[in-house]
C-alpha cells in the first residue's frame, strides 16, 4: 500500500443501492440505504474496512455533532470517517471533517494507530487547492 488509491476506490460507485440517479433523496436516505447494503458498500470502498458506527455522537463545547459513518481500516490501522454530501462540497464541510479527524486523533485512536482519514463522499469529485487543507492532515488525492 503505497498510496490512498490502494485502499480507497475512486470512483466509488453506489449503483447497488438502487437509488434513482436524478432523485432528490436526502443524506439520511443515502445513509439508510448504505447501512441496508453494508456488505456491498464495504466491498465498494476497498480493502480492509470494518464497520464501527452510524451517526457517531461527538460533543464540542456543548455542541452535539454526528459523523455519518465510521469505519476502521485494519490494513492501514486507522479510523476512516465518512460524511455523506448530496450537494457540492463546501469549505464548511471540509472544516467540519477536519474537526472530526482532529477529535478522533486526539480522543479516540490508540497511540499505536495511524492518523484518522476523513472522506467527504459526494456525487461529484471536486479538488480544492492545497491551501484549502491543513498541512499534514489530508493526503493529496488531486494529482
Amino acid at each position: 500500500m503505497e498510496s490512498p488509491a490502494d485502499i480507497v476506490k475512486d470512483p466509488c460507485v453506489l449503483g447497488f443501492l438502487g437509488l434513482p440517479e436524478n432523485s432528490s433523496y436526502s443524506e439520511s436516505k443515502l445513509e439508510e440505504c448504505i447501512i441496508d447494503e453494508l456488505q456491498n458498500f464495504l466491498m465498494e470502498l476497498g480493502k480492509g474496512y470494518t464497520f464501527v458506527g452510524r451517526q457517531v455522537h461527538l460533543t464540542f463545547d456543548e455542541q452535539h455533532l454526528y459523523v455519518d459513518l465510521v469505519f476502521f481500516n485494519r490494513l492501514l490501522q486507522c479510523f476512516v470517517l465518512i460524511d455523506l454530501k448530496i450537494g457540492d462540497i463546501t469549505h464548511q464541510d471540509i472544516g467540519q471533517m477536519q474537526m472530526y479527524v482532529n477529535y478522533y486523533d486526539r480522543k479516540v485512536k490508540l497511540s499505536t494507530g495511524n492518523p484518522t482519514v476523513g472522506i467527504l463522499l459526494c456525487k461529484k469529485k471536486k479538488c480544492f487547492g492545497e491551501n484549502d487543507f491543513a498541512k499534514g492532515q489530508f493526503p493529496d488525492f488531486c494529482q
